[in-house]
């Protein structure tokens, strides 16, 4: 099989700022279009390796969409606490076309056309407050609406085949989703940061597996109706000269739901509790020499929408030796100590039980070493966003 997919990204965004009412007033635009034009070829070969172009298992997509967006923020800082607002209009107008030919019932193929069409206009509000009147422990209340488009492959209705048992196929009804996010966060002394949020999302966008012709298991993408998630986030850090120390610890709840026919096989219906951890530890030894221990554990979770994944943990071990004047830095890097990382997950959806198993390339060690060229005090160039990183991010399938 070939795919070759050509996406051009067009993108027009501008911004202005200007204080306004004791505070500082922003508004902006953006444009973008995108065009993704993508083919599918299947070719089969006979003994002698001649190879005969499929017209059944290949297609031609091409996907437009204009999004037109607009925005409003405003700042504003009190005496004891800062005040941030935003509202954000996108219109967005797509377009699908997928052709090719279909199998007809007795001999002969016959040309299909699936087209779609989808315009829609959404608010996006958002608003924050931050006490601050103690600079050692604030305290910030925030809220945002956002949302999440499907990928351009996403769309696609044709059937991609891994094998004969296998495969992806798109969904051209694919709705974008959409969440509201709640947050409560508290920094206090820089070094520890707590937060609780509250994510409510509708129209999820999941990955789910079923079956063709009873034998055949295919990913296909789908929109949950539901998807709730509970966080609690612990970030601490602490420093000494000879010693540092960076941890996390996240604990979740979640809960999908799907409004399909309720009691049929495809009802989803899904909760899962978790924590997840990390800790880094770097030890200093002196002479440039530095130590770092680091590990990682994750819980077990919901991953498209319907696979429980079991828990597993992985450890990383890595020697620093800082040379030529701190200009140059070697270091050696022991990653996965004890081979853990291996990913497992298992779902019982449309009456189907599919089990998944995956590993990393274990216990790799990699020496690498860098050197840093003129002065070491320049100040360092402001990151700059060119209104191209949504649309750019949406070029991979969720089946990836």
């Amino acid at each position: 099989m070939t795919m070759p997919s050509d996406i051009d990204i067009y993108s027009f965004k501008a911004d202005y700022e200007k204080t306004f009412k004791k505070g500082k007033i922003g508004i902006g635009t953006k444009l973008a279009l995108v065009n993704s034009d993508n083919i599918v070829e299947r070719f089969n070969h006979d003994q002698w390796g001649k190879l005969w172009y499929d017209s059944n298992y290949s297609n031609h997509f091409v996907y437009k969409e204009n999004i037109n967006a607009a925005y409003v923020t405003y700042l504003r800082n009190y005496k004891t606490f800062q005040l941030q607002m935003g509202l954000r209009v996108e219109n967005t107008n797509t377009t699908g076309e997928s052709t090719g030919f279909t199998k007809a019932a007795t001999t002969g193929h016959l040309p299909y056309d699936s087209t779609f069409k989808r315009n829609y206009t959404s608010l996006f509000p958002s608003a924050s407050i931050t006490f601050n009147k103690n600079p050692k422990n604030q305290l910030t209340f925030s809220y945002s609406r956002r949302i999440g488009r499907p990928s351009y492959q996403d769309l696609n209705p044709f059937i991609r085949q891994a094998d004969e048992y296998g495969g992806f196929k798109g969904n051209p009804y694919l709705k974008p989703s959409f969440a509201h996010s709640f947050s409560i966060s508290n920094v206090y002394h820089t070094n520890l940061i707590t937060s609780i949020g509250y994510a409510v999302t509708s129209d999820q966008i999941v990955s789910l597996s079923d079956t063709v012709d009873q034998v055949k298991s295919f990913y296909t993408p789908k929109n949950l109706g539901k998807s709730e998630n509970i966080s609690v986030i612990i970030n601490y850090t602490f420093r000494k000269k000879w010693y540092a120390l960076t941890s996390g610890l996240t604990g979740f709840y979640t809960h999908n739901t799907s409004d399909y026919k309720k009691g049929g096989a495809d009802t989803i219906d899904l909760k899962v509790y978790g924590a997840n951890a990390y800790v880094q530890n770097d030890i200093k030894l002196g002479k440039g020499f530095t130590v770092t221990v680091s590990g990682r554990y994750f819980s077990p979770a919901l991953f498209r929408g319907i696979l429980r994944s079991q828990a597993y943990w992985v450890s990383d071990l890595a020697v620093q030796k800082i040379l030529m004047k701190e200009k140059g830095t070697i270091r050696i890097n022991f990653s996965d100590v004890f081979a853990t990382t291996n990913w497992r997950a298992s779902s019982t959806y449309v009456g189907q039980y599919v089990y998944a198993r995956v590993y990393w390339e274990p216990r790799q060690l990699r020496i690498s070493f860098s050197y840093r060229f003129g002065s070491t005090k320049i100040k360092q160039e402001r990151q700059r966003k060119t209104g191209m990183e949504d649309e750019s991010g949406r070029t991979n399938s969720s089946n990836n």
